[in-house]
C-alpha cells in the first residue's frame, strides 16, 4: 500500500510539540513523515540526523528532546497504531471494490444473457399465423407494462383518466393538463425517449410541474386561432381604429411589431362603423 498522505491531528501535534523550537517541530515532523512511509525509522542515528535536516551541531543539541517523542529504538506507538488502521481500511475497501467489481460482472453477463433470450421468448409467445413479433418501437398505450421492453411513446398519445387524475393531484387544472400534455409529447418526440412505463414518465413530468397557470388555452371548436388573426399596418384606417379601440377599453394602444404592424382578431374593431357602411 503507498501512502500518499498522513492523519495529522493538529491539536494533539500543537500540544506535543510546544515546547520544542521551530528548527525541532521541522525536525520532528520530518521524522514523523519518513516514518509513516517505512512504518520505521533507520538504525543508524546519523540517518536518522540525515532525515531530520539537522547539522551535526543542531542534533548534538536536540537530540535528546527529539528521542524523548519516541520509544526504545525510535520506534512510535500511535504512529504504529494509526498505520495498522490505514492498512485494515485499505485491505476493507479493496476487498469491497472487488467484490463490487464480480458482482457488475454478473449481472453485465445475466443481462446480455436476457438479451438473447427476449426474442425467443416473444417469438414463441405471438399469436397463431403470426411470424414476427409486434414491433415494440411505438406504443400506442400510455406505456408498456412494467418490466417490459422499452418503448416510443405514441405521437398521438393523451392523457387517459388515470393520467389526468395523477395530474390533478398536483393542482392542474383541465388547461394545464392539455397544456402540459403537449409539452411532454414534444419533449419525448425531440429526444426520442423510449421507455418501459410511460405511466410513470408522465408521473415523473408532473411532479416537476412548477404549479403556475397555464399560459396556453385549449383550442375550442369555431374559436379563431392566432395563425388566423389579421395583420394590420401602422397608419392605416384600420390601424388607427384599432387605436382608439383598444385605448377606450384596455387604456392602452396596441405595440408595434418587426413588420410595422400587429396582428388583430379582425381587420376593424368589433361594432366599428366604417364610413362607407354608413347610411345616406
Amino acid at each position: 500500500m503507498k501512502r500518499y498522505w498522513m492523519p495529522l491531528k493538529i491539536g494533539d501535534f500543537l500540544a506535543e510539540t510546544a515546547h520544542l523550537t521551530v528548527a525541532e517541530i521541522g525536525a520532528y515532523h520530518l521524522l514523523r513523515m519518513y516514518y509513516w512511509i517505512h512504518s520505521r525509522l533507520p538504525a543508524e542515528e546519523d540517518a536518522i540526523r540525515r532525515i531530520s535536516k539537522m547539522t551535526s551541531r543542531q542534533w548534538l543539541q536536540s537530540r535528546d528532546v527529539l528521542k524523548a517523542r519516541f520509544v526504545e529504538g525510535w520506534r512510535h506507538p500511535s504512529l504504529d497504531l494509526e498505520i495498522q488502521q490505514a492498512l485494515e481500511k485499505s485491505e476493507t475497501n479493496s476487498a469491497n471494490a472487488r467484490k463490487s467489481h464480480a458482482n457488475r460482472k454478473k449481472f453485465a453477463a445475466q443481462s446480455q444473457a436476457n438479451s438473447h433470450t427476449q426474442p425467443e421468448l416473444q417469438t414463441h409467445s405471438l399469436p397463431s399465423g403470426e411470424s414476427n413479433p409486434p414491433s415494440p418501437e411505438i406504443s400506442n398505450h400510455v406505456g408498456s407494462p412494467k418490466g417490459g421492453p422499452a418503448s416510443r411513446l405514441d405521437p398521438n398519445w393523451t392523457p387517459d383518466a388515470a393520467d389526468e387524475k395523477v395530474a390533478s393531484s398536483y393542482g392542474m387544472s383541465k388547461a394545464d393538463i392539455a397544456n402540459e400534455a403537449a409539452k411532454f409529447r414534444a419533449h419525448h418526440a425531440e429526444k426520442g425517449t423510449s421507455s418501459h412505463d410511460w405511466s410513470a414518465s408522465w408521473l415523473k413530468w408532473c411532479s416537476r410541474w412548477d404549479g403556475k397557470p397555464s399560459p396556453i388555452k385549449p383550442p375550442i371548436a369555431g374559436e379563431v386561432s392566432a395563425t388566423q388573426k389579421v395583420h394590420v399596418k401602422m397608419d392605416t384606417p384600420q390601424w388607427k381604429a384599432w387605436q382608439v379601440h383598444l385605448k377606450k377599453t384596455t387604456g392602452k394602444a396596441a405595440p408595434c411589431d418587426k413588420n410595422f404592424g400587429w396582428h388583430f382578431d379582425s381587420e376593424w374593431p368589433p361594432g366599428y362603423l366604417r364610413p362607407e357602411d354608413a347610411a345616406p
